[in-house]
């Protein structure tokens, strides 16, 4: 049994690593890019849904850089409504409130056409 959570553990530290660095990687042109993409969105959400407490916020830098940067990606209506149910909860939160601004930037930056997020460009 010990063993096991510590393997589990291990795999968080791996996935944590490797959503770091695909921010960075993220940001540039690369030609893969598209292809690559899409898996990860699925995957960070995947891992949103589980809600892991260790791998919530750099699965929000992910997501904030592939909305941002990744034009090319088509983010569903659901996932957008996902990802505000999230800074939603995480605005109450003082600790939590930058993830929230910055996914909250990206998604504005994309100009997204939802009703919970047309009062947001009034203010």
């Amino acid at each position: 049994m010990e063993r096991k959570e510590g393997q589990s553990q291990m795999s968080q530290d791996v996935i944590n690593i490797a959503l770091k660095c695909s921010c960075y990687l993220l940001r540039s042109p690369l030609p893969s890019l598209p292809q690559i993409v899409p898996n990860l969105a699925a995957f960070c959400f995947r891992l949103l849904q589980e809600c892991d407490p260790k791998l919530l916020r750099c699965c929000f830098n992910a997501l904030a850089v592939i909305v941002r940067y990744c034009r090319f990606f088509d983010i569903t209506s659901a996932q957008i409504q996902l990802l505000l149910g999230f800074v939603e909860q995480d605005m109450s939160q003082t600790s939590k409130q930058a993830e929230a601004f910055t996914l909250l930037k990206a998604l504005l930056s994309r100009k997204v056409q939802l009703p919970g997020v047309c009062f947001l460009r009034l203010i």
